[in-house]
């Protein structure tokens, strides 16, 4: 029996020193090996294997879960969709940095999602402005055809910084992350919020699109209650000639409504297109940062709280 129990104890510390090694022997490796093996695994499109190189704070731990099952239900399939052409990724390692061996200089090419998610979110905008739909409001649909529409984009290199102890921080490689992904990383946080308010002269639903606390894209519908036939054909073409003047702007479209007793206006702005004079008149932002200002998600929302608006905002990052 103590034959027995001693056998077990050997066998035990013979695998406890067996993982040992192996541990020391991941821990040894260098940055550019270890960077290595993580690009390849993000280029063959071993997810799982990917992830272990990530820290907990870096975006992409969302679309590799979404690949083997449930991360953000509303996105899960575009999240799919996004890795089933990760392969079409390449890279290189050009080096370390003189200043930190840490820090390596990497050339990536990869589709460019960015610029495809930002056409389809146009598109979306101005069709849902047209009544053709809920086609911005639903973001998952707009985001998963820019997915589907990316073509291969310039290369470019960036640093990537290895060596943290939770693995490739995401804030801290944030740059290099959208190189890698070819943009996406940005709409890792992409969120909808819809604005609602119903009152008795006045019915407004506002959708506002947002990565992180960036706005990115909005439609703004408010239905007034309107006696329509008190309006003359001049007062009426009138009116309808100063909403097509608002049309001309950049990155604004509009379309005035008129009857059964109503007035709608439906005001998309795509913010990536937008002028900042344009977008002051609109309210988005209030001009006091200058140039450098961004149109904050946080601002509007709780303004429109307090104005009586109800909102939800979709999806709910964990």
């Amino acid at each position: 029996m103590k034959h027995n129990r001693l056998k077990k104890a050997v066998s035990l510390t013979a695998a406890l020193t067996l993982c040992a090694g192996l541990l020391a022997g991941c821990q040894s490796k260098g940055p550019e090996e270890t960077a290595t093996e993580f690009l390849t695994a993000m280029q063959s499109e071993d997810f799982a294997k990917a992830s272990t190189y990530l820290a907990e704070n870096n975006h992409l731990t969302r679309v590799f879960t979404a690949v083997g099952g449930e991360s953000v239900p509303e996105l899960d399939e575009v999240y799919r969709a996004y890795a089933e052409r990760m392969d079409e990724m390449s890279f290189e390692i050009l080096g370390v940095s003189e200043a930190d061996s840490n820090v390596l200089n990497v050339r990536v090419q990869n589709l460019d999602y960015d610029a495809a998610i930002q056409e389809a979110m146009n598109a979306a905008i101005q069709s849902q402005v047209a009544g053709d739909g809920d086609t911005f409001s639903n973001y998952a649909g707009w985001l998963g055809q820019g997915v589907q529409q990316a073509v291969m984009g310039d290369a470019g290199e960036r640093e990537l910084t290895m060596g943290q102890k939770d693995g490739i921080d995401g804030i801290e490689n944030m740059g290099f992350m959208n190189l890698l992904t070819g943009g996406f990383y940005d709409y890792t946080d992409l969120t909808m919020s819809t604005c609602t308010l119903s009152a008795e002269e006045q019915e407004s639903v506002y959708y506002i699109a947002a990565r992180g606390d960036i706005v990115i894209g909005c439609l703004m519908i408010d239905s007034l209650s309107f006696d329509t036939a008190a309006l003359s054909e001049e007062q009426l073409a009138l009116l309808m000639a100063e909403t097509e003047k608002k049309m001309r702007a950049k990155g604004i479209y509009d379309r005035l409504e008129v009857g059964d007793g109503k007035l709608t206006t439906y005001t998309g702005v795509d913010l990536n297109q937008a002028e900042s004079v344009d977008l002051l008149e609109l309210g988005l932002i209030d001009g006091s940062r200058g140039y450098r200002e961004y149109p904050s998600l946080r601002k509007p929302l709780q303004n429109f709280e307090d104005s009586g608006m109800t909102v939800e905002t979709v999806p709910q990052y964990k």
